[in-house]
């Protein structure tokens, strides 16, 4: 069905989550900025991509080559969830 498509999906973004990175450094000039967000759902459940990006603070290390700038984690006690935002640089 659609969801099962959905998460195929993101199974194969994932699976090149690593040709992203670099094609996001081809991109970016020299001390070029890029901003990235992430949400996570309730971390004690089960979710898509989990293996890779378990909480919030495995995203800060996946983008530990670049210079982090900013690192914004918001954390929404209702519902148990968390929004990650980084500004980057790149490093010549």
């Amino acid at each position: 069905g659609y969801l099962d498509d959905v998460h195929k999906g993101v199974g194969v973004l994932l699976d090149g989550i690593e040709n992203i990175k670099r094609n996001i450094r081809l991109l970016l000039a020299k001390k070029g900025l890029f901003l990235f967000r992430q949400s996570f759902p309730p971390l004690n459940k089960s979710f898509v991509g989990k293996d890779i990006f378990p909480n919030p603070q495995s995203i800060l290390k996946f983008w530990g080559d670049f210079k982090i700038i900013y690192y914004c984690e918001i954390k929404n006690f209702k519902k148990n969830e968390f929004m990650v935002w980084i500004l980057g640089e790149k490093i010549p």
